[in-house]
């Protein structure tokens, strides 16, 4: 009878020891902070019911207009393809590697239409931001027209992993892009 009231208490300690374990997971979890992701300034739900615009918006963007977006003189075209990547695949194949610095970053937008001229007054959203959370998150919506290119800076104040999400938008049309980075 004693081995069996072992058993019991035996069973009862590591029920207890696993409904305890459960409740401070669930304590844990609801009181760590939650970041949403805003890939193309937007919500996640919103890119994801609208992906297929985005990508149809940049296509007739890209067909309109010469975009290009320079990261401390590094000149990127306008792409999304890096939000494709994983970081494991960024870190082993990705050409926008150490594109920031700590501390003040020039970042510049180039835009013209297919003859050449100049676009006048695009409308420019940046952010640049952690790819964990959104505490160091600089956005840019103000540039500077300089010699034809649109000039903004941005302070990155932390090493690591960022990216660098935004739109351009001429009369209507938007280019997005999505640029996955880290400081050097």
């Amino acid at each position: 009878m004693q081995k069996y009231k072992l058993w019991l208490l035996f069973f009862f300690a590591i029920f207890s020891f696993t409904f305890a374990m459960i409740i401070w997971t669930i304590v844990k979890a609801s009181s760590a902070p939650v970041h949403q992701d805003e890939s193309f300034l937007q919500s996640y739900h919103s890119v994801d019911e609208n992906y297929n615009k985005i990508v149809t918006s940049n296509m007739i963007f890209q067909k309109k207009y010469d975009a290009f977006i320079y990261i401390n003189d590094k000149k990127l075209p306008l792409t999304i393809d890096d939000v494709y990547m994983s970081q494991r695949v960024f870190e082993a194949r990705s050409l926008n590697k150490k594109l920031l610095n700590v501390g003040k970053n020039s970042i510049s937008v180039e835009i013209k239409d297919k003859n050449g001229n100049i676009i006048q007054k695009p409308t420019i959203n940046i952010r640049v931001t952690r790819t964990m959370d959104h505490y160091s998150d600089v956005d840019l919506d103000s540039f500077e027209l300089k010699e034809g290119i649109y000039v903004a800076q941005a302070d990155v104040k932390t090493e690591g992993n960022w990216n660098i999400t935004g739109f351009i938008e001429v009369e209507g049309i938007r280019g997005s892009f999505f640029i996955k980075t880290n400081t050097k």
